[in-house]
């Protein structure tokens, strides 16, 4: 079946209307009295489990974090902020809602996450991307869910280190040229930063991978490889995690940085690759390159190679411990 620019638009119309309504529909469900079941070890992995199987795709990043005596999960879902329905530009857009759930003490924490994703780029992913069609030609308009599964931790890091950015650099009218680019299933997301103080990564578009350029298929390779096995992980819930004292989820963002730095360059030529003034564009990409190295120096590869070794949950409860050491040994405590 092939899916026109017409039909794309169609099919982008219905998701924008269902999708809010189908998270809201599947939460009350997961809310319901008697769920959470027995207080104790046991009774948290099947309500942890349950809740995961009502939400289903809807969640398309699910973390399970925490030690074994103080657990919490936590799930990102797209849904339409009533408060925040256009974007920049007044194109209608779609944003993620991000929530923690802690067993001790008791906490369901949400918020919205930092991010936007144009109807542009959600019209394109049904037009290019990969999309589910069953023998009768009916198009499940959620099969593209998996196409976002590495927004989260991306856009997480985008804004936070671009925030330390607006802190060193004067004109931030600048900014308005760069395009970070996040890894999909089947392309490119690209998005843009804004220049006010804080504001969440706008998503304008998605390109299929048959239309990347080298540059561009190269810069999502190595971004797939530096990502890979923290695409599910606390920061793709910042700032909550660290915010509650569930996990020090910033270590990850400074890992990415140490990770980045290996292959600036290629990352570089995408991202800051409209900017037509040479004298400009090199001044950016050297000012950027100095705040990743700021965040980079703090973190070795020996901890990036315990990560990938251990995986994430048990290498936070290692850097937990350390970091709790750490501030009882400032204290005077032995």
């Amino acid at each position: 079946m092939i899916i026109t620019e017409s039909l794309a638009k169609g099919l982008k119309n219905r998701f924008f209307l269902e999708i809010s309504d189908e998270l809201v529909r599947r939460l009350e469900k997961a809310a319901k009295p008697g769920l959470r079941g027995k207080r104790s070890p046991g009774g948290w992995l099947k309500y942890q489990d349950t809740f995961k199987k009502i939400l289903d795709r809807c969640a398309f990043v699910f973390y399970l974090g925490g030690s074994k005596g103080k657990p919490y999960f936590a799930f990102m879902s797209l849904w339409i902020d009533e408060k925040r329905q256009y974007n920049q530009w007044d194109e209608k857009c779609i944003t993620g809602m991000m929530a923690v759930v802690n067993s001790d003490p008791p906490l369901f924490e949400d918020m919205s996450a930092l991010f936007n994703i144009g109807e542009h780029a959600v019209a394109r992913i049904f037009e290019r991307g990969i999309v589910k069609v069953d023998k009768d030609l009916n198009v499940d308009i959620f099969s593209i869910l998996p196409e976002f599964y590495c927004v989260p931790l991306w856009s997480s890091f985008w804004v936070s280190m671009f925030q330390l950015f607006k802190m060193r650099y004067s004109n931030l009218n600048d900014l308005n040229q760069i395009y970070p680019v996040i890894p999909a299933k089947s392309g490119l997301f690209f998005g843009q930063i804004s220049n006010k103080e804080f504001e969440r990564l706008e998503i304008r578009t998605f390109v299929d991978d048959k239309s990347l350029t080298l540059e561009q298929q190269q810069g999502k390779k190595i971004l797939l490889s530096i990502s890979s096995g923290i695409e599910n992980s606390p920061l793709c819930f910042y700032p909550i995690a660290g915010k509650f004292g569930l996990d020090e989820d910033y270590i990850l963002c400074q890992m990415i940085c140490f990770e980045m730095l290996k292959n600036y360059d290629a990352i570089a030529s995408i991202i800051f690759y409209r900017i037509e003034d040479d004298q400009l564009r090199y001044k950016l990409k050297d000012q950027f390159k100095k705040c990743l190295l700021d965040q980079g120096k703090l973190v070795s590869q020996e901890l990036i190679d315990l990560c990938k070794r251990i995986g994430v949950r048990p290498f936070l409860l290692e850097v937990k411990k350390a970091v709790f050491g750490v501030r009882m040994g400032s204290k005077g405590f032995k």
